[in-house]
């Protein structure tokens, strides 16, 4: 027992002193806390929920917008279609020119082209240059038009008199008619077609495409292509009521 008291109460050594403070110093260290790592993380999650809050709005807003365009349009179609049915005479062309609030598109297909000549005025040229071809002018309408009750009025001519062009009226469900051959002469001259008889073939009340078409006939194939000067001169096309 003696032994054993003298070695407890014996004093620390310096050695035990400097053993001691190294163990607590490599083996019982406190892990570092890493501020600044977790500081950079808020951050960017921060910034990407901003981003993505900002694309939301982006998007809903683009959405709304679109959705409220296209009714706000589909709500002055029909406005301009009431108005447009209850007008007694109904001009595509007049004098020339395209009303482009009911025509939403205008064109010269096949061999036909344009010619602007400064010499004609208040008229459109329909000119189909070779033989054997076909050449038109095409209205597409921006919404159905009822002509049940309606004629179709003409006005116009040809470069020398004796060219003969066809009608075509189409309807929504792509079902169309081609009219009896129009006789021009050299003169502007007013037709009236008559299209209640069209019953039947087509839908008269949603009527979207009307067309001018010309096409040349020879007395042989071996003039195909062969060059010909064959000029229409169209002043105006409108629809009016029946009396």
């Amino acid at each position: 027992m003696s032994k054993t008291i003298e070695t407890l109460r014996r004093p620390v050594f310096k050695d035990d002193v400097l053993h001691s403070h190294i163990a607590e110093t490599y083996f019982h260290q406190k892990p570092k806390v890493k501020t600044r790592r977790k500081k950079r993380a808020r951050a960017l999650n921060i910034d990407l929920a901003k981003t993505l809050l900002v694309v939301s709005i982006s998007l809903a807003i683009m959405l709304l917008l679109y959705i409220s365009s296209a009714y706000l349009y589909r709500q002055y179609i029909d406005v301009l279609k009431m108005k447009t049915q209850s007008l007694k005479v109904i001009n595509f062309i007049n004098n020339g020119s395209v009303n482009k609030s009911i025509i939403s598109r205008f064109e010269f297909r096949g061999y036909a082209r344009k010619i602007k000549n400064s010499s004609i005025k208040d008229s459109i040229i329909l000119n189909s240059p070779k033989k054997y071809n076909w050449a038109d002018l095409s209205i597409n309408f921006r919404f159905p038009i009822d002509v049940s009750s309606r004629n179709l009025l003409l006005s116009l001519h040809g470069n020398t008199g004796g060219e003969k062009i066809g009608v075509v009226l189409r309807d929504v469900k792509n079902r169309s008619i081609r009219l009896n051959d129009i006789s021009l002469s050299s003169n502007t001259k007013d037709k009236v077609v008559h299209l209640a008889s069209l019953k039947g073939d087509v839908d008269l009340a949603n009527v979207n495409h009307l067309r001018i078409e010309f096409g040349y006939a020879g007395e042989s194939a071996r003039q195909i292509d062969s060059p010909i000067d064959v000029t229409i001169y169209v002043n105006s096309i409108s629809l009016a009521k029946e009396k």
